[in-house]
C-alpha cells in the first residue's frame, strides 16, 4: 500500500471517528466540543480534497494515455493492412491493462468525492447545531420579562 493510500485511510478513519462521535453526542455535546469536532472535520476535509485532486490527476493521466495508445495502436494495425474494425478490436485488447488502471483511478476519485460531499453535509449540520445551541444559551440567560 502506498503512502498516499495509508494517509487516505488514516484520514477516512479519523473522519469516521468524528462522525460516530457526533452521531452519538450531537444533542448532548457542549458547544466548545462540537466546535472542536467541527474544526477537525473541516481540516480533514481539506486533506481529503487534496488527496482527491491527486487521484483525479492520476485518473486524467490514465484517460489520456488510454486514448493516445488506442489511437496509436489502431493506426499501427490499420497501416499494417488490417481493416478498421479489426484494428479497433486489436487496439482495445492491447490497452486492456491501461483501461483497468483508469477504472481503478476513477473509482478512487469517486470514492473521495462521495466522502467529501457527505462530510460537507455533516459540517453544515454541525454549524447549524452550534448556532442553535448558542441562540438557546442566549435566550436562557435573558430575564423572563424580556422573553
Amino acid at each position: 500500500m502506498t503512502n498516499i493510500r495509508k494517509m487516505e485511510n488514516e484520514i477516512i478513519e479519523k473522519i469516521e471517528t468524528i462522525l460516530k462521535w457526533y452521531s452519538e453526542n450531537s444533542d448532548k455535546g457542549h458547544i466548545e466540543t462540537i466546535m472542536r469536532a467541527h474544526d477537525k472535520l473541516c481540516l480533514l476535509s481539506v486533506n481529503l480534497a487534496q488527496i482527491a485532486s491527486g487521484h483525479k490527476e492520476t485518473y486524467l493521466r490514465c484517460y489520456f494515455n488510454r486514448k493516445y495508445l488506442f489511437s496509436k495502436k489502431k493506426l499501427h494495425y490499420t497501416n499494417s493492412g488490417e481493416k478498421i474494425g479489426v484494428s479497433e478490436e486489436k487496439a482495445n485488447i492491447d490497452i486492456t491493462n491501461i483501461k483497468e488502471e483508469e477504472i481503478k483511478s476513477e473509482a478512487l476519485v469517486d470514492q473521495c468525492i462521495l466522502v467529501l460531499r457527505q462530510v460537507n453535509k455533516v459540517i453544515s449540520a454541525m454549524h447549524q447545531r452550534v448556532s442553535f445551541m448558542k441562540s438557546e444559551l442566549t435566550n436562557s440567560k435573558k430575564p423572563l420579562n424580556e422573553v
